[in-house]
């Protein structure tokens, strides 16, 4: 299919009919899985499910994911996709790395079976360190933003979409898609009617939080490498066209400071901002920042701490976040960057009561 936004509208109005019927996940994964290809999670209980051994990644670069930074992962009931990732001492060691340190590549890894599959995919995303991945439904990975090495130099503001049952090739869904003329470039009247049906998209940035809801999907933050921000974007997903629902520049009184490496969930109508940083610092998980998507405009709560130490999880950011499918307001964090300490604790949020347990 030559038309992207087609492209996109098709595999979302997939989605939804398969969401609004009830579906089991089950027919959302690879038709060839049966009824038992299903991970059990183990509630309240970190496991060590697998350990890449390094030696034979090394021996066998195709079959095991080397040692990395900056990539992204997203999963679902039976199996985690990892994008991207930065390694520099890696460079020269084995063909993946296509260019300055980065892995511009997917892996899955099959919960149920144990195993590591390098996926053969056309049109990767250029820009493999600090994006942002969403998997929506089972099947549609979505990458946005994200930047090269040297970290900054190039960001990016394109939104790759694939179709996880096919596997084949990355669509480019936004970004410049005006109309080619004889030549191949965008003639100025088609560019400017293309920016007009669907909105100017944001600059390139990486660092950014992204997150899904109903027919949106939002842009959180990020930085250029030298400028910092708090913008939120949203891409409508049936018609593709960029809004801006705030602008950083214009901060204001409460409003949340800029950052980047934050993450970020929908419940309630609220974007709710956890952690983040900048060079420099890296901000309290005390106080919660929520943006309401009607309204657009920030508020800041205030949470308990852990009832049991009365201690509140430190200051981070480059953490990873989970968000309860079955209870969404029910957040976990886990590890990050704290000023100079590389963190390995788990907390939950309630976002109703705002309460954190470690």
């Amino acid at each position: 299919m030559s038309n992207p936004y087609k492209r996109l509208k098709l595999l979302y109005s997939s989605w939804r009919m398969n969401n609004d019927s009830n579906s089991s996940e089950q027919n959302d994964i690879k038709s060839n899985s049966t009824s038992e290809d299903v991970y059990k999670f183990q509630p309240f209980k970190l496991c060590l499910e697998y350990k890449t051994d390094i030696k034979k990644a090394v021996k066998y670069p195709n079959n095991f994911p080397m040692p990395r930074s900056g990539h992204r992962i997203v999963c679902n009931s039976r199996y985690i996709i990892s994008y991207g990732g930065y390694n520099p001492r890696s460079v020269g060691s084995n063909n993946r790395v296509q260019s300055n340190e980065l892995y511009k590549e997917i892996w899955k890894f099959d919960c149920v079976h144990k195993k590591w599959r390098l996926l053969d995919v056309a049109n990767t995303p250029p820009y493999a360190a600090s994006n942002c991945c969403t998997l929506i439904g089972n099947n549609i990975l979505t990458i946005f933003g994200g930047t090269s090495f040297p970290f900054g130099e190039e960001s990016g503001n394109d939104l790759y979409v694939l179709d996880m049952t096919e596997e084949e090739k990355f669509t480019i869904v936004t970004g410049d898609q005006a109309e080619r003329g004889a030549e191949g470039e965008a003639g100025e009247e088609e560019e400017a009617a293309a920016q007009e049906e669907r909105g100017s998209k944001p600059p390139g940035r990486y660092g950014q939080a992204v997150v899904v809801n109903e027919n949106y999907l939002y842009s959180i933050g990020g930085t250029t490498g030298f400028v910092y921000s708090m913008d939120v974007h949203r891409l409508c997903l049936t018609t593709h066209r960029w809004s801006t629902l705030y602008n950083s520049d214009l901060f204001g009184p409460g409003d949340p400071e800029p950052r980047y490496r934050h993450e970020a969930v929908y419940f309630q109508g609220h974007i709710y901002v956890l952690g983040g940083g900048t060079e420099a610092r890296v901000f309290s998980l005390e106080d919660i920042h929520s943006f309401d998507t009607s309204s657009r405009v920030w508020a800041t709560s205030h949470t308990s701490p852990d009832p049991l130490s009365l201690s509140y999880p430190a200051p981070r950011k480059c953490h990873g976040l989970v968000q309860a499918a079955s209870t969404p307001s029910t957040l976990f964090i886990l590890g990050g960057v704290g000023g100079g300490d590389v963190l390995d604790d788990v907390w939950r949020l309630d976002l109703l009561r705002l309460q954190w347990t470690r």
